[in-house]
């Protein structure tokens, strides 16, 4: 007879649980928190730049190629919407030196990843990222 009564209980307990499971919604197992992207070029040379970034649970994925004038910095955008990254993921980029303007060929390309991007293979190297004043990713690329 107790027996019955302890699976009556443990029934009705299950039971009320389960309707308190009812109302929950499920959430994303995991969110992404991501922050803008911000490059700075501190080259004295004009230079052209592709990037490969994280901006949410999707893949990496390419977008370029940016243009830079000497000692120019800007938000990173495509179609019109700055690009996020997803913090605590590498961004990488491939750059070189405009040779549209005569200066001397140099190129950001060591390795660290590779990709497909318009039919081309990039190595590319590893943004040394850091959060700016503005809350931004930033990274530099210097041709000193």
């Amino acid at each position: 007879m107790k027996k019955i009564q302890a699976l009556k209980l443990t029934l009705a307990l299950l039971a009320a649980g389960m309707s308190m499971l009812a109302p929950v919604k499920l959430v994303h197992a995991q969110q992404y928190y991501t922050r803008y992207i911000y490059a700075n070029s501190v080259c004295r040379y004009p230079i052209r730049m592709m990037v490969y970034h994280k901006d949410s649970e999707n893949n990496y994925h390419p977008h370029g190629w940016y243009n830079f004038r000497p000692y120019e910095e800007s938000r990173l955008k495509a179609h019109n919407v700055v690009l996020r990254q997803v913090v605590g993921y590498d961004l990488y980029f491939y750059a070189e030196t405009d040779n549209r303007y005569n200066v001397p060929a140099m190129s950001w390309a060591r390795g660290d990843a590779a990709v497909n991007f318009e039919g081309i293979y990039y190595n590319l190297t590893r943004a040394n990222l850091f959060v700016n004043t503005k809350g931004e990713l930033e990274f530099k690329l210097s041709c000193a």
